[in-house]
């Protein structure tokens, strides 16, 4: 028989507070809301746990340890200078129709352009103004940001790029615009 919610969580309960603490070590957060997002993962992982399959605090550190992580992910999206959409027809689009839909404020793209290698300058293109077979690969792959950066990659990769001039060129966009 299994022991009610309240006495398993008073049993693990330092050890929600300490993946809080170790999580912040880090990485940012709110102490309070991490708390509570780590509450509400207990309640799930109590409901699904079973004590014949391993520990509960195993399996209780590593979904906490997930969910922060996904909030950590949500909120680097949420701040992104921007975001490509897939609602712009990657395929067909010009770069000035994607920086139509991209932008933020007052930036000025021409002006971040100018400071950047023509690498850089060219990973930027293949975001904005990628080749169909390019968009189709990106598509299929299921459309997020990461399967962009993917098939990206290996654009650049079949076109002869090292493995070192694609990470230093993406790394160069991505130090340009944070």
């Amino acid at each position: 028989m299994r022991k009610p919610m309240e006495d398993t969580y008073l049993e693990v309960e330092n050890l929600i507070y300490h993946t809080v603490h170790d999580y912040l070590k880090s990485h940012s957060g709110d102490f309070e809301e991490l708390v509570a997002e780590a509450n509400l993962v207990f309640v799930k992982v109590y409901e699904v746990f079973d004590p014949s399959k391993g520990a509960l605090s195993t399996l209780l550190v590593s979904s906490i340890w997930r969910r922060f992580i996904d909030i950590g992910r949500k909120k680097s999206n949420e701040k992104s200078v921007w975001s490509v959409s897939s609602n712009v027809d990657r395929g067909n689009g010009t770069l000035e129709d994607g920086l139509a839909d991209h932008r933020v404020g007052e930036f000025n793209f021409i002006e971040f352009a100018t400071g950047l290698t023509e690498d850089a300058k060219l990973v930027m293109k293949l975001a904005l103004e990628s080749p169909e077979e390019l968009a189709k690969e990106a598509i299929g792959k299921g459309d997020a940001p990461r399967n962009w950066r993917s098939s990206i990659r290996w654009h650049l990769y079949n076109l002869g790029w090292s493995v070192d001039r694609v990470a230093s060129s993406f790394e160069e966009v991505r130090m340009a615009l944070n």
